[in-house]
């Protein structure tokens, strides 16, 4: 029997967990957050509740290795970065009892670290946004002339930005306001970067997803493109659509992933620039991506080829897939759409479109699979009170 392990039970989990299970997976499902459901799926074979792997790292770590027994050579899935970077820096030891996918810690550090991100765009030609890295306050100061307003306050580890602010970055409109949120985030003992805004809307947000495989070459790539975000301007897909493969951005992430001598699954974010409409990138996640499932919708099933390469030796590449296919987080959606609407410049038809489109999918509504639905209704209340929570809060 296949065995995988998923940790992490949120949107990018139950896709990985769906891509495995039509496979006949025995997946064993874990979770730390009492918000997920993905672990509700009627593809989990078995269910573990698990420390924090940031928050109880050692604590965590211990109880896989504890419980290796039960699940001795399962192909270990993380779903995020709090997952990832545990994992990572404990990798020796876990590849004694499990398959990991994760990369070692000096590679996977350099996509963790957006400063290290940007020092191989530098190494390997690939346009990014305009950036700044100041220690202190008198750095900052030295700098302030060459600054456009409105810009941002970039975390260098932003995982850990999120945990304490609950936003992805700040936005700042001023000099004034630069200073009080840099002086906010030295004080929270947290690195930023200044960055540019490139204008333009979401929809100009694309995501390249590549599987490298363990002889060190592209197996598979999936383009989608961003329709809307959560939130709007600076978050995370909450529709998405495949598109036609761009090879300008394709190259542009094989050259950084080869230069750091990465394996594995990564997803690369560019955005296309109106100024002088070239691809920028803003980031690399190198671990299975949000929209996941509708790379396996489409016809590329990114976890089940990880495991046919790293257990089963087996390289499968697949170079077709069905285009012009949406991706919906129907609950994001809806809830951005309704209260959020200010900050997009969309008509209600553009809103529409993706639902009256018949070439689409959603995030967790799935008849098949109800039962991760059905919970995440049931923890609504948890779910209201963290948005409106972020709404006040978002930038600052």
């Amino acid at each position: 029997m296949k065995k995988a392990i998923v940790i992490g039970c949120h949107v990018c989990g139950l896709g990985v967990i769906r891509s495995l299970g039509l496979k006949g997976f025995q997946i064993i499902a874990m979770s730390y957050d009492g918000t997920d459901f993905g672990h509700h799926s009627k593809y989990v074979y078995e269910r573990a509740k698990i420390p924090h792997p940031r928050i109880e790292e050692k604590d965590f770590i211990d109880f896989l290795i504890k419980n290796s027994y039960k699940w001795e050579g399962a192909l270990i899935f993380d779903t995020n970065d709090d997952v990832a970077v545990s994992i990572s820096k404990n990798r020796a030891e876990l590849v004694n009892h499990y398959k990991i996918v994760t990369a070692e810690w000096k590679i996977l550090r350099k996509f963790i670290e957006k400063s290290e991100t940007y020092s191989l765009c530098e190494k390997c030609n690939v346009p990014y946004p305009k950036t700044f890295l100041p220690e202190t306050l008198d750095g900052l100061y030295e700098i302030k002339s060459e600054i456009a307003y409105p810009c941002i306050l970039k975390p260098v580890i932003g995982h850990e930005f999120m945990s304490k602010f609950n936003s992805k970055i700040f936005r700042v409109s001023n000099c004034r306001e630069l200073l009080s949120k840099f002086d906010l985030c030295l004080e929270s003992g947290y690195k930023v970067m200044v960055q540019e805004i490139i204008p333009g809307p979401d929809s100009n947000l694309y995501e390249c997803m590549v599987y490298v495989n363990s002889e060190g070459h592209i197996n598979t790539t999936f383009l989608f493109r961003k329709v809307r975000q959560n939130p709007p301007q600076f978050g995370v897909a909450r529709v998405a659509i495949s598109q036609d493969r761009i090879p300008q951005i394709e190259d542009f992430t094989e050259r950084i992933l080869k230069e750091a001598d990465f394996r594995g699954i990564a997803t690369a974010e560019f955005k296309k620039d109106p100024r002088d409409n070239q691809f920028k990138l803003l980031e690399i996640n190198v671990r299975a991506f949000r929209p996941n499932w509708l790379a396996t919708y489409c016809g590329i099933n990114f976890p089940w080829i990880t495991y046919m390469d790293l257990v089963e030796k087996e390289q499968i590449k697949v170079t077709n897939y069905k285009k012009g296919v949406y991706w919906i987080e129907l609950y994001q959606d809806v809830l951005n759409s309704v209260f959020r609407r200010n900050r997009e410049d969309l008509r209600f038809r553009d809103y529409i479109k993706p639902y009256l489109s018949k070439n689409k999918t959603f995030a967790i509504l799935s008849t098949d699979d109800f039962m991760p639905f059905l919970r995440q209704i049931g923890i609504l209340p948890i779910k209201y009170y963290k948005f409106f929570k972020s709404m006040i809060g978002q930038y600052g």
